[in-house]
């Protein structure tokens, strides 16, 4: 706020509206987009069925824990996605040797 001295009140109410401005058309962006994937993958008696199961204390706790699922398996992906990775570059290093070619250094490290 150095460069804006006596106007941080104005300044936060500029960034405030602006935000809200973009958060509430994502808003719209993003929820079109979840009605889509649910269309796409779910009929209307599957819709029906989970919004009944989303009501009940087991569907209401599998939402509550979505977003920790969702990000524990996010980290299992990348984890495994990360030694498949190493594997494949370390077995493809000594197929290459083993046929006589040199790799860059940059690359092994």
């Amino acid at each position: 706020m150095k460069a804006n001295p006596g106007k941080e009140d104005a300044l936060k109410a500029a960034v405030d509206k602006a935000l809200g401005q973009s958060i509430d058309s994502s808003r719209e962006i993003f929820l079109a987009g979840v009605r889509t994937a649910y269309v796409r993958a779910l009929t209307p008696d599957e819709l029906k069925a989970a919004a009944a199961f989303a009501a009940t204390p087991a569907g209401k706790k599998l939402i509550g824990a979505q977003a920790v699922i969702n990000r524990d398996i996010s980290i299992t992906g990348q984890q495994i996605t990360k030694r498949v990775a190493d594997d494949t570059l370390k077995a493809l290093k000594t197929e290459a040797e083993k046929s006589g070619f040199t790799i860059p250094k940059e690359l092994t490290e």
